[in-house]
């Protein structure tokens, strides 16, 4: 990368975030830039192993059980969290029948996924009803798409 790209931003991360970057990189500055550019690397290759991997009920349910919810960074890289989190669509708003999901055939590759694809299926999930789109005018089909 050459330097005439980088531009100073200001950021605020937790103090934990701040620790763990000058303890890995001895510099919070170094540590912050260096996930901050893998973030997305790491992002773009994700989410082309989570392609074919669900079904589009299977992520619309996703999307469904993602509305209203804060996710909460520590906890967001956990297939068995997230399981757990979809269970409770389906106990309290029967969520797999509503989208004709196989419970089972769900959990299996629900728990199969790796800690970063877990992360970004559920980021992605999140970005669809709160990222930059600020229209109101959602579009499941497209989102399902990404996926595809």
């Amino acid at each position: 990368m050459e330097t005439s790209t980088i531009k100073p931003v200001t950021i605020r991360v937790s103090v934990e975030t701040i620790s763990a970057a000058e303890k890995k990189y001895g510099a919070k500055v170094t540590g912050l830039q260096a996930a901050g550019e893998g973030y997305f690397e790491i992002y773009k290759r994700t989410i082309a192993e989570l392609k074919s991997v669900f079904t589009p009920a299977e992520l619309s349910a996703i999307v469904d059980n993602i509305n209203g919810v804060g996710l909460i960074r520590q906890f967001q890289a956990n297939p068995e969290i997230f399981w757990a989190h979809l269970e409770d669509g389906d106990t309290y708003e029967g969520l797999f029948s509503k989208w004709g999901i196989d419970a089972t055939a769900m959990q299996n590759k629900v728990k199969a996924l790796t800690a970063a694809q877990v992360y970004f299926l559920q980021e992605e999930a999140n970005l669809f009803w709160y990222g930059g789109d600020r229209t109101e005018m959602k579009n499941l089909q497209e989102f399902t798409k990404k996926f595809e």
